[in-house]
């Protein structure tokens, strides 16, 4: 019994047949057609037909499609079964899938076009079953190559004769092809049932290995961009003998952006007809919602809807009504495929949009590289196109909470490197920079592409005009510091605007000053009177340390008043300005940076020099130098005769502190000189304008002490002691021992390396005031004066402690004397040729032998010297001048030393050493006599020694009457052996005791040697 036909299969087969008969050219034709659909255009999309037929299925039942593919392996082979629901198989669809030329396919969002999409299953499959709940038909190569067999036979024909032609043409076609028939030209009814709960299963028989595993990887290829592509498909169920997995409810996993049109009727005008009536367009854009899958998940090929060859090299997935070749594997060019593109890539830039809104970066969805071919090149210039107009962009605010204002790519300015992603920078650069967007350095190439104006910071900064708020330069300047070691950065900000005090802007901060942070308002405003001389001052808003690091000096109030312009303005004030406002302006402002420098803590001794030279009013309606001028009622009246005092409304305006400050004086006082080196150089100069009385001369005096170019650091001097009257120096002297900070600068030494020493200025200076060195109240010291030469000498230095007299050059014996004090000693001596007290020679001259034990240096030799001579005590030029001991003495004037002292007493005068040559002696060898014996035991460790008794002793033809030659004891009589021997003991001292006790024959000498200081080594 056959199988009920409800899809008229028959009328589809005797019609096929009529038309071969009638033309076996057409079978051919039909056969080719078959070939290639098969095996060619629609090769490998066997199982993505079968999908896009189930969509059609579920468009025409307007419901939401279920498929379920499996792959079975059964007793006649391998089967892969393709069910879905939607709407049934009906006589015309069965009509088309047997035409392979027309599709029964009207509605808008069906997918196919052609009718020739079911002809991919003959590229696996010869055998065929397509079964729906209305009835089944098959397709079936064998069933379809007997009928054609069958019919192709020779036959009677008309007027009784047998028909070949036809018939056997068909007969011939088949065996021109190898039997190759078209299968689908000729269904058959079947009696198949469809699978429970779908309405409709296509059933194919695997030809073999091959085709398995064709279907196989078309299976595993199945992903979320078919769905999307298909959305009448709400699920796709795969099952082999592998297991199970379904695609379904992409719209949770994926970010999508529909948007549809309708093409204008010209745009149609070339394609085939059925497409015409086709005039609405759509585009989707995809991409999963995890970001992470992206790169592995969103297909690189173009969705037409189905996968064509055509690469997009956007990162998104592309689904489009895209026209197709009628292989639908690649889209066809032409007005139709731009017009897609251009309403794709605005699309694109909406889909972007949302995006954005998301929190995603528009620069992640530029492409990169070059465009695969034509049609991806016209879809990246629309969609890059579009997103340069699209506000996608969020600009700056320099308001952190202010909303964020879109702003379109080809209208943003972003920065390169690393100052492009930085939220800081950006934020202040946003109130001169407009439509400023962050930029992540991965990211530049994008921005490009975008057309967003990507600037280097450099550039930027180079273009900032010199207006605005203060405060914002200075943010500026705390946000890009971290980036001023860049060249090129470093490079513009050295050119960067920099408000100022009083308006208006400086080229750059070299030369600027930028002035501390706890400067005064007071202090800031006075800056303003120095402008004109050069004085430049950064304004407080906008100071930065980086401004300093660029060039700028650093300053507080103190450094101001040193500024070269303060001097300028100084130098360029008359000396008697009368109502002169530049004056006026100068002199306060001069006077505000000292009061605000007090108030920072500024010592009063460390204030620039040059500050006494400001005018002020005097008391007596004039003006004055501060320097010349006096505090009223100040001990500064009673020290500085004639000095004019401060007119009484500065001293009430401004105070004795600050009217101090700049030199108006109260009494004697200190200030600090920085950075001081010992020199010689300027000895024989004059000093600097504004330098202490004698300053040339006192750094040439110290490095006399500690070396040339010696480092003394910062040096305390007492100012003003040249103007001391002369009838005012016990008050001054007085001040200068009760007053701390006048006594340290007048007591503390300064010191060089090592033990080096040289006296304060303050002493040195008045060393020479006072005439010293100077006997101090109740001493007489020999060569010295009682007291200083001044009036009243004695007197002025009376009840002065020890330290201070020493400082002045006060002494109480020669042995207090320093370096400086035997300098004035020695320098005080009288003309050569004078004879002095021997008493007071002998006092000079054991008073040397100390000095030099103990080290003293002169720096300059002295001039004179005291020799002894023949008994007397005689002044001498020190250039003839020897030192001798006890035995060289005897040969002519010396300044006599003990021996051992005699090397160090000329090293400190500078002189030579008489030599001891050896003696011309006449006279016989003889024991030691009596205890002379002993002696020589005990200071010689020579028992039972000799000695000669000389006739005639001499040496260098002087007669001499003792000597002591390599050893020998020499002498011309007892007496002076006891000399000799003493000499030679180390012990001359002892001589006298020595010659008394051979005298008595006394051995207790040599008991009192026992209580003698103890030998040396």
């Amino acid at each position: 019994m056959s199988a009920p036909d409800p899809f008229r299969t028959a009328e589809l087969r005797a019609a096929a047949l009529t038309a071969w008969t009638a033309s076996p050219r057409r079978l051919r034709e039909d056969a080719n057609l078959e070939d290639d659909v098969a095996r060619g255009q629609y090769a490998d999309r066997v199982v993505v037909e079968l999908l896009q037929n189930a969509a059609d299925a579920a468009a025409r039942a307007r419901t939401a499609g279920a498929v379920l593919l499996e792959l079975t392996h059964d007793d006649d082979g391998t089967h892969l079964r393709a069910s879905n629901t939607g709407a049934p198989l009906t006589p015309d669809g069965v009509a088309a899938l047997a035409s392979m030329r027309t599709s029964d396919k009207g509605l808008a969002d069906e997918v196919g076009r052609f009718g020739v999409g079911f002809a991919a299953v003959r590229a696996v499959a010869d055998a065929v079953v397509v079964a729906s709940c209305d009835g089944a038909v098959r397709f079936d190569v064998e069933a379809a190559r007997d009928l054609l067999t069958t019919q192709g036979r020779p036959g009677p024909a008309a007027g009784g004769h047998d028909d070949t032609s036809s018939g056997g043409a068909l007969v011939g076609v088949l065996d021109e092809r190898g039997q190759h028939v078209p299968a689908l030209r000729l269904p058959f009814a079947d009696a198949t049932s469809p699978a429970p709960g779908y309405t409709t299963t296509v059933d194919l028989l695997l030809r073999g290995p091959d085709e398995v595993g064709d279907v196989v990887r078309q299976l595993d290829e199945l992903d979320d961009a078919l769905l999307l592509a298909l959305p009448r498909l709400a699920s796709v169920t795969v099952r082999t003998p592998d297991g199970e997995r379904r695609l379904a409810d992409v719209a949770d996993r994926w970010w999508t952006r529909t948007v549809t049109g309708t093409h204008p009727l010209e745009l149609l005008a070339t394609r085939p007809a059925e497409e015409r009536s086709r005039r609405g367009w759509s585009v989707t854009w995809a991409v999963p919602r995890d970001a992470g899958e992206r790169a592995v998940v969103v297909p690189t090929v173009i969705h037409a809807p189905t996968p064509t060859e055509n690469r997009c090299t956007l990162p998104a997935l592309l689904i489009a009504s895209f026209p197709v070749e009628p292989s639908r594997r690649r889209l066809a060019s032409g007005p139709l495929a731009d017009a897609v593109a251009h309403h794709a890539g605005d699309a694109y830039a909406a889909f972007v949009a949302d995006a954005v809104s998301r929190g995603e970066s528009p620069f992640d969805f530029v492409p990169a590289g070059l465009p695969s071919d034509e049609v991806d090149g016209a879809l990246r210039e629309a969609a890059v196109a579009a997103l340069a107009r699209t506000p996608v962009l969020a600009a700056v605010t320099s308001d952190e909470g202010a909303p964020v204002e879109p702003v379109a790519p080809r209208d943003a300015v972003a920065l390169t490197g690393p100052a492009g992603d930085d939220p800081a920078l950006l934020r202040v650069l946003s109130r001169a920079v407009g439509a400023l967007v962050p930029l992540d350095g991965r990211h530049g190439a994008s921005a490009r592409a975008l057309g967003v104006t990507v600037r280097d910071l450099a550039g930027v900064l180079d273009d900032l005009r010199p207006s605005g708020d203060p405060t914002w330069w200075r943010e500026l300047a705390d946000v890009v510091e971290p980036y001023a070691p860049d060249a090129a950065v470093g490079e513009s900000l050295a050119t960067l605007p920099v408000p100022l005090v009083g308006g208006g802007f400086a080229h750059g901060p070299r030369g600027l000053v930028v002035l501390d942070d706890d400067a005064p308002a007071a202090a800031v405003d006075a800056t303003s009177a120095f402008a004109p001389f050069g004085m430049r001052v950064v304004h407080p808003e906008a100071a930065h340390p980086l401004l300093v690091r660029l060039g700028a000096g650093s300053a507080s109030a103190v450094g101001l008043l040193g500024h070269d312009a303060v001097r300028a303005a100084l130098a360029s004030l008359d000396a008697d300005p009368e109502d002169d406002p530049a004056t006026a302006q100068v002199q306060d402002a001069v006077l505000a940076l000292a009061d605000a420098a007090l108030a920072a803590g500024v010592d009063p001794t460390r204030m620039p020099p040059g500050l006494g030279d400001l005018p002020l009013p005097t008391a007596s309606g004039g003006h004055a130098r501060a320097a010349e001028l006096v505090l009223p009622s100040s001990r500064a009246e009673e020290l500085f005769a004639g000095a004019e005092a401060v007119a009484a409304r500065m001293l009430e305006r401004w105070g004795a502190a600050v009217l101090g400050a700049v030199g108006v004086r109260s009494g004697l006082r200190v200030a600090v000189v920085p950075d001081v080196l010992a020199s010689d150089a300027l000895i024989d100069g004059e000093d600097d304008d504004g330098a202490p009385e004698g300053w040339a001369e006192y750094l040439g005096h110290v490095a006399d002490h500690l070396g040339v170019e010696a480092f003394l650091g910062d040096l305390t001097i007492v100012e003003d002691l040249e103007e001391v009257a002369d009838d005012a120096w016990g008050l001054a002297l007085a001040d200068l021992a009760s007053t701390p900070a006048l006594r340290g600068a007048l007591v503390h030494e300064v010191r060089g390396a090592g033990s080096a020493r040289a006296p304060s200025y303050a002493s040195w200076w008045l060393r020479d005031r006072l005439g010293a060195p100077f006997a101090v109240p109740g001493a007489r010291v020999a060569f010295l004066p009682d007291g200083p030469a001044v009036d009243d000498g004695a007197d002025v230095v009376a009840g002065l402690d020890p330290e201070v007299l020493r400082a002045l050059g006060g002494v109480r014996t020669l042995d207090d004397l320093d370096a400086a004090g035997w300098d004035g000693c020695l320098d005080a001596l009288p003309d050569a040729g004078t004879q002095v007290p021997l008493d007071s020679a002998v006092v000079l001259w054991r008073a040397l032998a100390g000095a030099a034990a103990r080290g003293i240096r002169l720096p300059i030799p002295p001039e004179r010297v005291v020799l002894l001579d023949g008994g007397r005590a005689v002044v001498a030029d020190a250039t003839s001048a020897v030192v001798a001991d006890e035995m060289t003495g005897q040969l002519g004037p010396h300044v006599p030393a003990a021996r051992g002292y005699a090397e160090a007493v000329a090293q400190l005068l500078d002189v030579e050493v008489r030599p001891a040559p050896a003696a011309v002696v006449d006279g016989a060898r003889e024991d030691l006599p009596g205890v002379l014996d002993g002696v020589a035991a005990v200071l010689l460790d020579e028992p039972g020694g000799t000695w000669v008794r000389a006739e005639t002793l001499a040496v260098g033809r002087v007669a001499v009457r003792w000597w002591v030659d390599d050893g020998d004891l020499l002498a011309r009589d007892e007496a002076s052996l006891a000399r000799a021997l003493a000499y030679a003991g180390g012990e001359y001292a002892w001589h006298a005791a020595f010659t008394a006790a051979l005298a008595a024959d006394d051995d207790g000498v040599l008991v009192d040697l026992a209580r003698a200081r103890p030998r040396l080594a």
